[in-house]
């Protein structure tokens, strides 16, 4: 019979009777599936004939399933390798770290694997299969200052990993981006849609404020106290130190000290 599909076999051929010597006997090679008729003849010119039919195996045919990685830089990936045609039993010879030589390959990363399966007649069919990974789940923060009131905020935008994403804040918070925050450190961690999860901290610092520290001559009374002035502290925001953003009364005072607050 012929070994591999697509292959070919020798048959012999051989006679007995008539009157030796025979013609058209002997190996005859090359021979592909089917059915195929030889005549012979022997020394008194009379002929006979034969036929046989040749028989070969299913293409040995390789198909596979892969399961991607779950999570980037992860081991969770699967290859599942199906064997049809040939003639059983199989031997299966993998290019992975190991060099597996089981019919299927588990607990893998993100990478292409070459399979080699020979069948019990020495036949031999090669295929490959790709694993792939989510990109890395990155985690970007922002926050804005918070000032004596909680007003400070905090937010993150996430790429790669698997969406959607769901967000859990140390302060028990379940969204993207968070408002009336006082001052303080913050942990978010941020998992996606296949169980991977990326955590980061941001801090959300005080607000800056400038405080001028300064004193003022103002009239108590001019009507009734013309002439007699009342000598104070008074401390004014700082926002921008022109001439324009100062009040006229102030303009003249003297700075006795500047605060930061």
């Amino acid at each position: 019979p012929i070994a591999c599909n697509g292959g070919a076999a020798v048959i012999e051929v051989v006679a007995t009777g008539g009157t030796p010597t025979y013609l058209g006997t002997g190996p005859i090679p090359g021979l592909t599936a089917g059915t195929h008729t030889y005549t012979i003849t022997d020394a008194n010119n009379c002929p006979a004939s034969a036929s046989i039919t040749l028989a070969e195996p299913a293409v040995l045919a390789l198909s596979t399933s892969v399961v991607d990685v779950s999570c980037n830089a992860g081991a969770s990936g699967a290859i599942d390798l199906t064997v049809t045609g040939g003639t059983a039993p199989y031997t299966y010879l993998w290019n992975d770290p190991n060099a597996s030589t089981t019919e299927d390959l588990s607990s893998l990363t993100a990478g292409t694997y070459n399979v080699t399966v020979t069948d019990a007649n020495g036949c031999t069919a090669s295929t490959s299969a790709t694993v792939t990974q989510p990109a890395a789940l990155v985690l970007t923060t922002a926050s804005t200052p918070a000032s004596c009131n909680p007003d400070g905020s905090a937010s993150v935008s996430v790429s790669g990993g698997t969406g959607a994403y769901t967000y859990l804040w140390s302060n028990g918070a379940t969204t993207a981006s968070l408002t009336n925050l006082a001052a303080g450190s913050y942990s978010l961690t941020v998992t996606d849609g296949n169980g991977c999860t990326a955590s980061s901290n941001l801090q959300v610092h005080t607000r800056l404020m400038f405080l001028l520290l300064v004193t003022v001559d103002l009239p108590i009374s001019p009507s009734l106290h013309p002439g007699v002035l009342l000598h104070m502290w008074v401390m004014v925001p700082l926002l921008a130190l022109t001439q324009d953003r100062i009040p006229s009364i102030l303009r003249t005072t003297t700075v006795v000290l500047l605060l930061f607050l």
